[in-house]
Order: structure tokens, then sequence, then C-alpha cells
């Protein structure tokens, strides 16, 4: 086996778009793709004159080169003041598995895409979804916004992880999956959307009441219509009102 695959790589892709379209009218971009193994490069790869799509397929294939590509990096260097831009858990595994997804994602909002395609559908799914995250139950839902989720410990946005063994979860950055909370991704794309398309599309999530509870914060940021004292609340007040829930319901 080589003996690659097991270490854990950062990829970084340097990228400058050129002044003028190419003859097929779109712009070209010169740059790099850097991989690092503990701080030291254990490739690096210039390019001139590529097209997104290109360095898209070649991210790909690093992925799946260098199976342990544990972070990808994606810096423009048109100006100093750009900042660095870090692929989601979520985005990550879509470059693995559908570089032509992975494709659409990142030249466009596929939100947007989807909204114009799926317009009539998608409100209506919507203004339900939002309505029912509003309710308290056994099921708290929390938001999701492009390949991001609004944690209930901290209130910040944080990373999407995900793993088969895991499935889906709040990223700590710990490195201790095992603890991080597991949430339920709320599927609400129509049929024929794409696995990216329904990533980043999707807009909530739920957790458990129970499991939430079971990580024992001080307090749960939770910023939903049967929070009336929110938008934090504290354990023991979000434990009274599991119980009662379950009292209500047997």
């Amino acid at each position: 086996m080589n003996a690659l695959v097991t270490k854990n790589y950062v990829m970084t892709v340097y990228y400058r778009r050129r002044r003028l379209k190419n003859d097929d009218g779109e712009y070209g971009f010169d740059g790099k793709v850097v991989l690092k193994y503990e701080e030291e490069d254990a490739h690096r790869e210039p390019f001139i004159n590529w097209s997104f799509k290109k360095i898209v397929a070649r991210m790909h294939e690093f992925v799946n080169e260098y199976d342990c590509v544990v972070k990808v990096i994606m810096q423009r260097t048109e100006r100093d003041d750009v900042l660095p831009m870090e692929l989601s858990s979520s985005m990550l595994h879509v470059l693995n598995t559908d570089p032509l997804g992975a494709l659409r994602v990142m030249m466009h909002n596929p939100e947007q895409s989807m909204q114009s395609r799926y317009s009539n559908f998608m409100k209506q799914k919507n203004a339900s979804i939002s309505k029912a995250a509003e309710e308290f139950g056994e099921d708290i839902f929390i938001r999701i916004r492009s390949g991001t989720v609004q944690d209930p410990e901290t209130g910040e946005w944080k990373k999407l992880a995900y793993g088969e063994r895991h499935g889906w979860r709040i990223d700590r950055g710990d490195r201790k999956p095992n603890d991080w909370l597991r949430i339920n991704l709320i599927d609400d794309a129509p049929e024929g959307a794409t696995f990216a398309e329904r990533v980043a599309f999707t807009q909530w999530a739920t957790v458990n009441v129970w499991s939430l509870l079971s990580q024992v914060f001080e307090k749960y940021y939770l910023p939903r219509g049967w929070n009336t004292e929110g938008p934090w609340i504290g354990h023991e007040e979000l434990k009274k009102r599991a119980h009662e829930l379950e009292e209500r319901t047997g």
C-alpha cells in the first residue's frame, strides 16, 4: 500500500483570473496547486491559462490520488486583501464524488439555480418547514446556510462534517467526531436535484432534544418561535420543556 494514503494532506489552490477571455469566450486562470503534509510541500503543480473546470477536475484527481486530503483552501491572488475560502466537509465530499456537481456549486449559487427551476415547489416546501421549525417538539430545528450550520452550543456558523459511520455532525474542530453533535439534514430538494444541489440548498436540520441535552451545555442557542425568552435557553429550562412534552405525548 502507498504510504502516502495514511497521511493527512492540506490542498491549497492559488489562482488569478486573466484579464482577457480565451478564444472560447471564457476566462483562463494562472496559479498553482500545493499539497502539504505537516507544513512540508508534498506536491506543487503550477498551471497557466486553465479553465476553472480544469482546475476543479484536477482538484478532484488530487483528492482521489491523495486519499486523505482533509482540508481544501481556495485562495484568489488578484489582490492581497482577498481572504482564503476553506471548503466545507460536505463540499469536500462532493469534490471527491461528483466533480461536475462541485463545479456547478463553486461557479454559482446553486440555490438560485434551484429557485429558478423549482420556484413554486420550493416556496410551498420552505413555508411548510419554516412553520414546523417554530413549534417545540422532540426534534428541534436548527438553521443550515451554504453548507454551514448554526451551532446550538455557540450560536456561531460551523462547518458540517459527514462520515458513513457518524452521519452528519457539527464540526467542533477538535478531531473528536464521536463527541460532536449528531444532526439530521432535511433534504427538501425536489426530485432531479444533484447531490451537490441538495447539500447547498438545504436550509434546515433537526437535532433530537435528548441528544442535545446529553451535551450538557450551560445554555443553548435556539432562536425559534417556541423559545419566547430566546435566542438562548438554559439547560434546565430546555430539559423541563422536554419532560413536559414527553408527559403530554405519552
